[in-house]
């Protein structure tokens, strides 16, 4: 069963080892992938419960992505927004731009724009 999309986030900025470390140890995540890895490379993921996962990607560079996703029921509105904040916090507190944001018509009242291209 493929996988639904219940929050993305695009950040940009440059991730020497030790922001990376920072941003890992800031959102849980594993400490997968390393900086001389191919573009699209896994950079850390956090399971929160049964199904959903909290996963941090490379797109370019300095483009970092990071996704909420779940394999048959939604997260609820409550973990979709603490991750969100989290994430734009950690962004915040380490200097990374944040490009995009985009929470699930599913997750949230109200009309959401499409996600964020790939």
């Amino acid at each position: 069963m493929p996988m639904g999309l219940a929050l993305a986030v695009r950040l940009r900025g440059e991730m020497p080892a030790a922001k990376l470390r920072a941003v890992r140890e800031l959102l849980g995540l594993t400490t997968d992938g390393r900086l001389g890895d191919e573009d699209d490379s896994s950079f850390g993921h956090r399971a929160l419960g049964q199904d959903v996962l909290l996963d941090m990607y490379r797109h370019r560079d300095a483009e970092w992505r990071l996704r909420l996703t779940y394999r048959d029921e939604p997260p609820d509105a409550a973990t979709v927004e603490r991750c969100r904040l989290d994430i734009l916090a950690a962004a915040e507190r380490l200097g990374l731009a944040v490009e995009s944001v985009w929470v699930s018509p599913g997750t949230r009242p109200g009309r959401t724009p499409p996600p964020p291209s790939a």
